[in-house]
């Protein structure tokens, strides 16, 4: 064993134990620790995920250069560094480049690469049950944070999309920097938002309503939901908790739901593919191990 500074590296029995972490402010009540290590532990690999509270964003350059120095094998990004850490990385990927914004990072050929997974992770959680063309009919809510990522790789397959936001500049600005196909309005323009949201295939909700502890607000009012005579998707990015009222109104109405876990896990693999060169993948009964430990672990810690 190793210890430098009040982290202590161990050696496995398969060799040096891999380490990753999560930085940003707040991290104490996160469970992405818990979501990583089961992943690890599923794929029989010695590793630890921690989170790394960070007080400010002059700490970011220091505190990054010390774990890649004490062999991490890669970082995530979490609120509110996924900008900051921008200007620290030395290259992008192109889904970090194009919305400047940023919530992974490892080391390759002695470069630390930021990427973003948040919109590839949504993506492939939609597409695991419904097929996506580009005839497909998209309305997202948010033009902030992860709707960036998720509007950026969207945008690649359909121009079909339709952004709402509380704040009109914020979405304009959105839609001009990554693609001036989509429509954009206000939450107060309430006759031509639901107008699309009658004439899509699925919505998204890409912002932080319904998030614990405000578990009875959501973006849409519930009689918006009655009103759709078509089966609609109803796709979720906040995991806490695991069906927020959006979900749960959305299957009052038999509509078909994604909830935020299943973006949540996918971030997971595609993190750990970057940073272990490992191909992840899945069976659905350990998919479904991982979906209950989560849970489980919600249930726990914000009941």
């Amino acid at each position: 064993m190793r210890k430098y500074g009040c982290l202590r590296i161990f050696f496995g029995r398969r060799g040096i134990m891999k380490y990753s972490a999560l930085i940003g402010n707040p991290v104490e009540h996160s469970i992405s620790p818990k979501l990583f290590n089961t992943l690890m532990e599923l794929k029989n690999i010695e590793y630890s995920h921690i989170k790394i509270k960070i007080n400010s964003k002059e700490e970011l350059k220091q505190k990054i250069d010390e774990l890649f120095d004490l062999g991490f094998i890669g970082i995530n990004i979490t609120c509110p560094y996924k900008r900051d850490i921008y200007n620290i990385v030395d290259t992008y990927e192109d889904n970090a480049k194009s919305i400047y914004s940023i919530n992974t990072i490892y080391k390759k050929n002695n470069q630390i690469i930021g990427c973003n997974t948040d919109g590839l992770a949504l993506l492939k959680a939609i597409i695991s049950k419904k097929k996506i063309n580009s005839n497909t009919k998209i309305v997202i809510f948010g033009a902030g944070g992860a709707a960036y990522s998720i509007f950026y790789e969207i945008s690649k397959i359909t121009n079909l999309i339709t952004i709402i936001d509380q704040n009109f500049n914020e979405a304009k600005s959105m839609v001009d920097l990554i693609n001036n196909n989509a429509k954009y309005y206000d939450l107060n323009d309430i006759d031509n938002y639901i107008n699309n949201i009658i004439e899509s295939d699925i919505i998204i909700n890409a912002t932080s309503v319904g998030m614990y502890p405000d578990n009875n607000n959501m973006i849409l009012e519930e009689k918006y939901f009655k009103m759709l005579t078509a089966k609609k998707t109803f796709v979720e990015v906040v995991f806490n908790p695991n069906e927020t009222m959006f979900i749960k109104t959305a299957k009052k109405y038999n509509h078909d739901t994604i909830s935020g876990l299943e973006m949540l896990i996918n971030q997971a693999i595609l993190a750990l593919e970057k940073w272990t060169n490992m191909k992840i993948e899945l069976k659905p009964s350990e998919r479904q191990k991982i979906y209950d430990i989560l849970i489980e672990e919600l249930n726990r810690n914000y009941d």
